[in-house]
């Protein structure tokens, strides 16, 4: 996350730029401090919490996952099947997994704008083993053309799917 950050700063924090991140912590390549400064001389520590891997999270154990705005990264990518895999092994029988990302009339997913079709989401997870158990268009915004980059534009006016499945087994 705090490496994303710091490649993007520019896009989050206009006239901010990096002096230094932390080294990686151990083995890990895992890192957690980054330090900016502003064209005001104004200096800004990020602290990035560090949390374990799922692996660390026993079985069973969760009741909920809730993932904002960055599912489409993984759906279709080669980390997909082992990402629904750890999440349906760290839920409870009837755990839910809440989903919300920027969706696209689009087929699949559409890298130029960072959206993706909420039929695809929905058959990513569907065949990882989660049922659907509902859709919601509380965040839904016809008046979105679907153009804006969701990572960079207003996410505000950015059309969102809001998705809610559960683990079988209650």
């Amino acid at each position: 996350m705090r490496d994303y950050f710091s490649r993007r700063l520019k896009d989050f924090r206009p006239g901010e730029r990096v002096v230094r991140t932390e080294p990686p912590i151990g083995k890990t390549g895992r890192r957690a401090d980054l330090l900016t400064v502003d064209g005001f001389n104004t200096l800004r520590l990020w602290e990035f919490k560090l949390v374990a891997g799922y692996d660390a999270i026993p079985a069973g154990s969760l009741d909920v996952i809730i993932t904002i705005r960055n599912l489409h990264h993984v759906v279709g990518s080669n980390g997909e099947a082992a990402t629904f895999a750890q999440w349906m092994t760290a839920l409870k029988p009837g755990g839910v997994l809440g989903v919300v990302d920027a969706r696209t009339t689009m087929e699949g997913y559409d890298g130029s704008t960072h959206r993706i079709n909420e039929q695809t989401m929905i058959d990513a997870i569907t065949a990882a083993g989660f049922e659907l158990v509902e859709s919601s268009d509380l965040l839904a915004n016809a008046d979105d053309d679907l153009s804006q980059n969701a990572e960079t534009g207003n996410r505000y006016d950015i059309d969102r799917m809001a998705l809610k499945f559960r683990k079988p087994g209650m």
